[in-house]
Parts: C-alpha cells; structure tokens; sequence
C-alpha cells in the first residue's frame, strides 16, 4: 500500500510539471555508464533547481517530500506514512524548502508557510513564475497582463524589498541564481540574448554563450540546447571557452542532470522523444528507454517518467533496468 502512495505522489508530480529541473541542492552523486555508483551507499539525485525547472511540483528535504496536486500542497514520508496536507491551494508550484519553511507559488502570488502547516501567508500579490529561493532572498519571474510582458525580480523572504532586477526575460522564465548572478534569456545592457545580471539588478549583459535555448548550470558549467543547428546538447564554460557537443542527438527536449549523468528527451522530432542518459563527458550515452516519454526527474536512484502521449507513468533504475508502473490513483 505504502509503494502505490509514492508511486501516485511522483506520477501526480510527473503530470504536474511545467518543464529541469530552489537555490537549495539536494545530495547528488555520479554513476558511471555501467550503471554501478563510484562510491557505494551514495545516492543519486537531481537538484532542487532542476526541479524547479520541471515545474516545482516535489521538493525534498531529509525524510520528507513535499509536494502538489490540484487539493493544495502536501508532505510525506519517503516510507509513505505520515502524509499530511498542509494547505488547500489550486496548484502550488516551484516549491523551495528551506529550513523549517516552505515557499511556493500559485495563480495569485507567492506564499509561505511552515513545514509544520503553521504560519500561512502571502508574501507577494502577482502572477510569479520561476521562483528560486537562495539565503535570505527569492528570485522570481513577474509576468504581466500581457504574456509577452515578463520581468526579472527579487525580494526578501519575509515579502520586503521587491525590486525590478531586468524589464524584458523571455518567455520560457528560465533562471539560474550561481554566487551574485542571475542567468536568464532576455535583455541586457548590451542586447537581446543569453545573459547575466548581478543579484542587485546591477551589471547586466550579455554572456559570452551563443544560441541558448533551455539551459542549465552547475558548477559553472553551462548545458543548454542550441537555439539554432537542429537543438542539439551542448556544453560550454560560462566565457565560452571549452565549448563541446554532448550528443549528435538533434531537437533535444526535456534534460536532467544528476551526479555526472545527463538523463534526456531524445529527438522531439523526427526521433520518437525516447529516453536516453550520457555522460556529462559525452561518453557513454545509452537508450534507456524506447519509446516517447517526458518529464524527467531523478530521486533516489530512480529516474521517473511520463509517457508522452498519454498518462501512463514508469520509473527505471539508472541503467534503464527493472522498469515499473506507476498509478496516479489507488490505495
């Protein structure tokens, strides 16, 4: 019983999810394309900003996962007792946890609340996207009356000091807070593009990285699909040096990354959008499995997915081995 309440909380998250994947990390570890850990006893996992690039829909901390579906926002037990609701809400997403506090947004702004239930409030008044909570601060795409109309943003954690950090982001709200910089697709000082602005909207320009399309960084690595030459994988330093193909793989979807490993859509086109894991090297790429799936995340040495055409919902081990079902709805 236990196993089908966590297999309906990760598919609920599955359909959930908006997109990779809070400036809080859970642990992460490398395996290698044998499928076998470095290390033993190491768990592999991808990262909280990875998660909310997915769409914020889970977020882990410790023993508990805290999640959303369409009844409000939830935490349970990696073991499946104990779940709890904490709040009736119309689907909450990019949920950071951090400390003894849960931060999430809704169609109608930006929320706190304990992880305890306790001490619900709204902290922001306005159609937020994207929101990244790192230290004291919260990072969050503003989005206007107009779609088109997005805005780069921050504020403190208590709901003080909005500010206006960039006018004009694209439209995907993807962001990535690394140190004092705020990663982001839109305007800078210096043009329309792939580029940075320092956390007090100081300082913007553009970086040195061309044709970003979906982008993620991690130990200021760049990953990112092309937005020209066919979407394929690539990775590059944050100045443009060392730029190298990971994957001939063209039209590239959805990625994750965990540890060294790339878990990916395939071709969205012309490929069947299968999934596939590589290095992070480029070596050892590998189908893990053949068919169109979407939406992945990685937890606890599963890789979890949605398949693309319809609700049915699976997860595999690392090395694409003992594939199981799971069901939004059961006991």
């Amino acid at each position: 019983m236990k196993t089908k309440l966590i297999a309906g909380i990760l598919a609920m998250f599955l359909l959930l999810g908006l997109a990779g994947c809070g400036g809080n990390s859970n642990g992460s570890s490398t395996d290698n394309s044998d499928g076998k850990s470095d290390k033993e006893n190491t768990t592999l996992n991808s990262s909280a900003e990875n998660n909310v690039y997915m769409g914020g829909t889970m977020a882990v901390q410790g023993e508990w996962i805290y999640y959303s579906n369409d009844g409000g926002l939830y935490k349970v037990k990696f073991d499946g007792t104990e779940k709890q609701r904490l709040h009736e809400d119309y689907m909450p997403g990019s949920i950071n946890v951090a400390g003894d506090t849960i931060y999430y947004i809704s169609p109608t702004g930006i929320f706190s609340i304990k992880t305890d239930g306790s001490e619900h409030k709204q902290l922001f008044d306005g159609k937020a996207r994207r929101l990244l909570v790192v230290d004291s601060q919260m990072y969050f795409v503003l989005e206007g009356e107009d779609w088109r109309d997005q805005r780069l943003c921050s504020m403190k954690t208590d709901g003080t000091d909005q500010k206006e950090l960039v006018n004009e982001v694209s439209a995907n709200h993807k962001i990535n807070v690394v140190g004092d910089l705020i990663y982001y697709r839109g305007e800078s000082s210096d043009g329309y593009g792939f580029s940075s602005v320092r956390t007090d909207g100081t300082d913007s320009k553009k970086v040195a990285v061309e044709n970003v399309s979906q982008f993620f960084i991690k130990d200021n690595v760049i990953y990112y699909t092309e937005s020209e030459n066919d979407g394929k994988l690539h990775t590059s330093k944050l100045d443009g040096s060392d730029k190298r193909k990971i994957t001939d793989d063209k039209h590239v979807g959805y990625f994750c990354i965990a540890g060294n490993r790339i878990f990916y859509q395939g071709d969205t086109i012309d490929g069947g959008s299968k999934l596939y894991v590589v290095n992070t090297d480029g070596s050892g790429k590998k189908l893990l499995f053949d068919d169109s799936i979407a939406q992945i995340y990685v937890i606890e040495n599963r890789v979890y997915f949605k398949m693309l055409n319809n609700n049915d919902m699976f997860s595999i081990k690392p090395d694409g081995s003992d594939k199981q079902p799971f069901h939004l709805y059961g006991e």
